[in-house]
């Protein structure tokens, strides 16, 4: 007969905002200690338009997304609904997959 075993954890709710990427946050830190955004909105061409995205708006995920098993510019939609993910690596904006296309 098997003993029965106390799990290491326990349960319980929340109100916390959650990410199912957890994995992402690591390498998205890796990212920004490495400066990418700051190389991305210095080396590309900016917008256009005063009111679109900086360069690190449109790479970042794009990076972030390659890891996260992301195989098309659609994938891009888990980033935009991971609120979770978007408040620990402080992605305000990222750019729908219409606009990353154009």
């Amino acid at each position: 007969m098997l003993s029965q075993t106390l799990m290491p954890f326990k349960l319980d709710s929340t109100q916390d905002t959650l990410t199912a990427e957890a994995g992402l946050v690591l390498f998205g830190e890796y990212l920004h200690a490495m400066n990418l955004p700051g190389c991305l909105d210095r080396d590309l061409p900016g917008p256009a338009h005063r009111s679109g995205y900086p360069p690190a708006a449109y790479g970042v995920p794009l990076v972030l997304m390659l890891p996260g098993g992301g195989r098309s510019l659609e994938d891009m939609r888990m980033l935009r609904s991971d609120e979770g993910l978007r408040t620990v690596l402080n992605l305000a904006v990222i750019p729908s997959s219409d606009a990353r296309g154009d």
